[in-house]
């Protein structure tokens, strides 16, 4: 044509004469591609933050991750329990469910970061203060002395 060939852009001509672009056609389906990989995802990426290193991952009772792994690779279809150990610490277990946010499935929560407790640290506390009395100090009843409040010393 007089005007020059127009770059990148190639039309065909369909049965009901209708002009097409090849370019228009292509790029719509990449995004159709690209749309559909992104919904049907099955799986999803868990960034894992565990203090203290290194310790052992199971997911639904599967030993999974190496120690030193900073991420899981889990489906998305389905929920997961995720267990975190350390010898001398107490585990910890972290739930993650599936979930759909705009039509489109995902784990929740999104990411795991977890402080391991020390066994030695994981009961409660209790702190007694004693006052220095007068004379010998109490003897606890023996067997059998009366309990209660004028029974025992």
């Amino acid at each position: 044509p007089p005007w020059g060939p127009v770059v990148g852009r190639e039309t065909t001509v369909g049965r009901n004469g209708a002009e097409r672009s090849a370019l228009a056609r292509s790029g719509l389906a990449a995004l159709m591609v690209a749309l559909l990989g992104a919904a049907c995802a099955t799986r999803q990426v868990v960034p894992l933050t565990i203090e203290p290193r290194p310790a052992k991952v199971f997911v639904d009772g599967r030993l999974v991750a190496p120690e030193e792994s900073h991420e899981l690779s889990l489906r998305v279809d389905r929920g997961h329990v995720v267990l975190i150990r350390r010898a001398g610490h107490r585990p910890q277990q972290v739930v993650i469910e599936s979930v759909e946010r705009d039509g489109v499935r995902a784990l929740s929560p999104a990411r795991i970061a977890v402080r391991l407790v020390p066994e030695r640290e994981s009961g409660r506390r209790l702190e007694v203060e004693l006052d220095a009395g007068q004379g010998d100090p109490p003897t606890a009843p023996g067997p059998g002395a009366p309990r209660g409040r004028d029974g025992g010393q």
